[in-house]
């Protein structure tokens, strides 16, 4: 990009360097002919001198006539070679300027390939030490592993044999009491049998003596008690020690996991950067290659033309040359023949004067044809650039409605100018494509603007009513209400807001007075609060993008976020708006606003339940306002204009995702789609009951992990099935099931499915198979979808199934309200608004 760049500013300097020679030239040939006039002029002031000095002296007048004309031609003659050796000396240096620029253009093409070498080199010889240091440290990891394993063996067989040690103690503590028990009540039986043998005057003293033993057995079998009931509580507390040392062991192992995976994600992504930097690097070497080439041809080109001109200019010197020398050769003849001269002269002057005339007058006539012709020209053009636009426009509409048809006509045309002998784009005209994306991208502007304000008068659903309205909803699908989508994103944005604002501060660089930056700050939250209806779909797609499609994930970590890789591509060229450039908005500036939006001040982690290694929706929303404000700066934009005009370049990318969501919810509301939803419900909850992994303890109800999501995909061959669905849209499509809450990063189970959500994401993948291929999904279409894949792929694994007897719920959008009412949601603002404490949401 920067040697494209380079190259099209050296193409229009040397143009202006061309344009400037052409006026030059045309300055030198104005003023000649302004001088030839003159001369005429002259000629003719001469031959009115002569014929009034003829009579005074015919031979003396034509000799001075003679001796004048030669000074003067003399003069000219000079002043003609000066201009033309001005001339060769600016084509020799424009000449010597350009074979300078080569060397230097070459030069630095040397300089940068020998410095993407090095790079390259040293690249290298970084990975292969990453790759040892990686290695060394997984078998540091594998032996340190190896020996915890090891310890952990050894401490619980110790607490084993402890445990049993005590046990076998307890036991023989308790077989010793009862044995002496059981001797006391043999002596005591004795004593008594002596006693009743004994004088009846000693009866008294046999009975203290029997209820003083009675009482010494009662105090030993208390005392017998209570030491069996501290052995049973050494007991309990040894077997607690035990499994709070077993808890801790496994609390290390998976923090051991989690650190080795986290290990393995580093190496990946550093690996992957690394080839990205390669390949980048390569095609800016081929790109700077290329311009090289492109711009030794133009040299060359103009270098021809210059030599063409300055042939040119030396014939026509030769030719003025020839033509002094013949007027030198008859003014010689002036002193023989001064008469017949001055008559030929009078009628050369008299033809000139009426050729000249006639000229003028052909002149304005072509010029009138000219002008005629070219307005002619400009309006025909003018109605043929209308109608090409209207089929634009008329071909935008219609690929928006209907993008496979028109990437249908697309590959049809292609093939169509193949047959014709054209090699692709080059036939067309060169400024066709970009004039189309402009276009697509005013069109989608204009609908933007025209939703946006749309959404600013509609009034929005009171609180009550959307709770009566979400609380008793059964449908899979709700209808949708406007009112209380506008509810929602209000809820949204202000939630986002209260961290936002406090990381837009240090962005207000140029606002020093307190008054005139809470002024521009209130302007900034009105236009992204009515930015939110496009920045929400847009971030639902791209954090999809960076997610973990393989593998569990703990419940206090998010697997979606918008990646750096993710706003490199939407903000690069390709897919993306293609903004970057090498001195506003570098890839350097990109990656300096990622870590910054990317970081939490400790404030605001207080009560933080889900951590995201990505950016989250919050974060995303402070990147963009950072990159409007990096591309469109202070003061040639306002903060606001900055943002208008992001978001202006993003439009088509906004509609493209938001069309998804809004498309699916109009389809899936329908009573069709409904209908086909209950007669598959026994499927889809045995389906839902065999693939989803988390128990109903955990939240109150099942629940389905994206691991579980992708499972069920595999195994029902989706890919092979609907082509047009791709691996990439896994994520895509269970995010589109969730339901949208205010604060994910306070609720640890927002990022499961229950199965009204899971039927929600069933529809969006069968939605996205037929919408990317066929370019429409109409609510039959999908109706019948949803039949044919229960029958043929959820029916096997319903058949397999454990629960497909039992009862299938009937949930609705209040379900996973309700459980995160029951299960601590902290800061939760799901669906209905509701944001605060725990106590809040229960009220």
């Amino acid at each position: 990009a920067a040697a494209a760049a380079a190259a099209a500013a050296e193409t229009v300097r040397k143009a202006e360097d061309e344009e400037k020679n052409n006026m030059a030239f045309e300055t030198v040939e104005r003023k000649r002919k302004l001088e030839e006039q003159q001369e005429a002029k002259e000629a003719v002031e001469a031959a009115a001198a002569a014929e009034a000095e003829r009579k005074a002296g015919e031979a003396e007048r034509a000799k001075r006539a003679f001796e004048a004309e030669e000074g003067k031609r003399k003069l000219k003659e000079e002043q003609k070679a000066t201009e033309a050796a001005e001339a060769a000396a600016a084509v020799e240096a424009a000449r010597k300027a350009d074979e300078e620029d080569k060397a230097k253009k070459a030069f630095e093409a040397e300089e940068r390939k020998r410095k993407l070498e090095e790079q390259k080199a040293t690249e290298a010889a970084e990975a292969a030490v990453a790759a040892e240091a990686a290695r060394k440290a997984d078998e540091e990891d594998k032996a340190k592993k190896a020996l915890e394993a090891e310890e952990r063996q050894r401490k619980l067989e110790e607490e084993q044999e402890a445990r049993e040690a005590a046990e076998a103690a307890a036991a023989a503590e308790v077989a010793r009491k009862a044995d002496e028990e059981d001797k006391a009540t043999k002596a005591l039986e004795a004593e008594e049998g002596t006693l009743k043998l004994a004088e009846e005057q000693k009866a008294t003293e046999a009975a203290e003596a029997a209820a003083s033993v009675e009482a010494a057995r009662k105090a030993d079998e208390e005392g017998q008690a209570k030491e069996v009931f501290e052995v049973e509580d050494r007991q309990r507390k040894l077997e607690e020690e035990v499994q709070k040392t077993t808890d801790a062991a496994e609390s290390a192992a998976v923090a051991a996991e989690a650190a080795r995976k986290a290990d393995e994600e580093d190496k990946a992504k550093k690996a992957f950067e690394a080839e990205e930097r390669k390949r980048k690097l390569e095609e800016e070497e081929q790109k700077a290659t290329e311009a090289a080439g492109a711009a030794a041809a133009k040299a060359e080109r103009k270098a021809g033309e210059a030599h063409k001109a300055k042939k040119a200019i030396e014939a026509e010197e030769r030719q003025r040359k020839l033509e002094e020398e013949q007027k030198a050769k008859d003014a010689a003849e002036v002193p023989v023949a001064a008469e017949a001269m001055r008559k030929a002269e009078e009628e050369q002057r008299n033809d000139r004067a009426l050729h000249a005339k006639e000229n003028a007058r052909k002149a304005e006539e072509e010029q009138k044809a000219i002008e005629v012709a070219g307005a002619a020209a400009a309006l025909g053009a003018a109605h043929k650039v209308s109608e090409e636009q209207k089929l634009k426009r008329t071909a935008i509409s219609s690929e928006a409605a209907h993008p496979a048809e028109a990437k249908q006509r697309t590959e049809e045309g292609a093939a169509h100018d193949v047959e014709k002998g054209h090699s692709g784009p080059a036939s067309a005209d060169a400024s066709a494509a970009p004039q189309h994306d402009k276009d697509c991208q005013d069109e989608a502007a204009k609908k933007m603007r025209e939703e946006e304000d749309e959404m600013r008068r509609l009034e929005e659903a009171s609180h009550q009513e959307a709770v009566e309205a979400i609380l008793h909803e059964t449908r899979v699908f709700p209808r949708p209400n406007q009112a209380r989508y506008k509810m929602v994103l209000r809820t949204c944005f202000e939630h986002d807001w209260e961290f936002v604002r406090h990381r837009l501060e240090d962005m207000f660089e140029h606002e020093e007075d307190l008054q005139e930056k809470g002024e521009c700050m209130h302007q900034v939250e009105v236009t992204v609060r009515s930015k939110y209806m496009w920045l929400i779909p847009l971030y639902r797609k791209l954090s999809s993008e960076g997610t973990e499609s393989s593998g569990s994930c703990k419940d206090n970590v998010s697997q979606f976020g918008v990646t750096l890789r993710s706003c490199v591509s939407l903000l690069g060229p390709g897919d993306g708006i293609d903004i970057l450039d090498k001195k506003r908005l570098t890839q350097t500036t990109v990656n300096e606003l990622y870590k910054y939006a990317n970081h939490m001040p400790p404030e605001h982690l207080d009560g933080l339940m889900v951590t995201c290694a990505n950016l989250s929706r919050h974060q995303f929303a402070t990147f963009l306002l950072g990159v409007a404000w990096a591309k469109y700066p202070y003061p040639s934009h306002s903060k606001v204009e900055a943002i208008d005009s992001l978001f202006e370049a993003l439009s088509v990318q906004c509609r493209r995702c938001s069309g998804d969501m809004t498309n699916l919810w109009q389809v899936g509301s329908s009573d069709k789609v409904q209908a086909a939803f209950e007669s598959i419900r026994h499927q889809t909850w045995s389906t839902y009951s065999a693939i989803a992994s988390l128990h109903e303890t955990k939240f109150g109800e099942k629940m389905m992990t994206l691991q579980d999501w992708l499972q069920l995909c595999n195994k029902t061959e989706v890919y092979t099935h609907y082509p047009a669905f791709k691996k990439r849209y896994v994520a895509y499509t269970y995010r589109m099931g969730l339901e949208m809450l205010a604060d994910e990063q306070y609720s640890t189970m927002w990022k499961y499915m229950n199965f009204n959500e899971f039927q929600r994401a069933l529809a969006a993948m069968l939605f996205l198979s037929t919408h990317r291929n066929e370019g429409n999904c109409s609510e039959d279409i999908l109706a019948e979808l949803l039949q044919k894949h229960s029958q043929r792929h959820l029916s096997q694994i319903a058949t397999r199934s454990r629960s497909s007897s039992a009862k299938v719920p009937v949930t609705g959008m209040a379900s996973k309200y309700r459980s995160q009412q029951s299960f601590g949601v902290r800061r939760s603002s799901n669906v209905l608004g509701h944001t605060g404490t725990r106590e809040r949401l229960n009220t």
